[in-house]
C-alpha cells in the first residue's frame, strides 16, 4: 500500500508564525529575514487580473521572490494597512486602503519554508475578502 504524503504544510499555528514573520520582514525591508523564511525555489504568482500592474510572469528563487516582496510591500498605497487575516482558510496578508482590499498574499509551506506565494490584486477576485 502507497503512502500519501501532504505537499502543503496544513499545521495552522506554523502557517500564522511563517506569515507574521513574511509581513515582518517586509514592513521592516529586512531581505536576510525574508529568505530565510522562504524555500531556495520559492515561487511567487501574481493575478492582477489585467487591472493592475502586478508582474505577468511567475518570480522564481529565494533572492529575486524576497526582493519582489520589499518592493512591493515599499509601494503599497499611502495609508494602507497590511495585516494577518484568514484567506482561503488559513493565515494571508491583506493590504486594505480604507475597508477595501488592495492586494492579499497567501503562503504554502514545506518543512517549515514559504515554497509558493500566490497574490491576488484583481479587484473583482478580492471581493470575498471581508476585513
Amino acid at each position: 500500500m502507497e503512502t500519501r504524503h501532504r505537499r502543503y504544510d496544513t499545521d495552522q499555528a506554523a502557517r500564522r508564525q511563517a506569515t507574521e514573520r513574511f509581513l515582518a520582514a517586509c514592513l521592516g525591508g529586512d531581505l536576510n529575514a525574508l529568505m530565510e523564511g522562504l524555500a531556495p525555489d520559492v515561487t511567487m504568482v501574481s493575478d492582477g487580473g489585467g487591472f493592475t500592474g502586478a508582474p505577468l510572469t511567475a518570480i522564481h528563487g529565494r533572492e529575486r521572490v524576497a526582493r519582489a516582496a520589499v518592493i512591493l510591500s515599499a509601494h503599497r498605497p499611502y495609508g494602507s494597512l497590511a495585516q494577518i487575516f484568514q484567506v482561503n482558510d488559513g493565515p494571508g496578508i491583506v493590504i486594505h486602503s480604507g475597508r477595501a482590499p488592495v492586494p492579499a498574499a497567501t503562503f504554502h509551506l514545506a518543512k517549515g519554508k514559504i515554497e509558493v506565494i500566490h497574490v491576488v490584486s484583481d479587484p473583482e477576485k478580492l471581493t470575498g475578502v471581508v476585513l
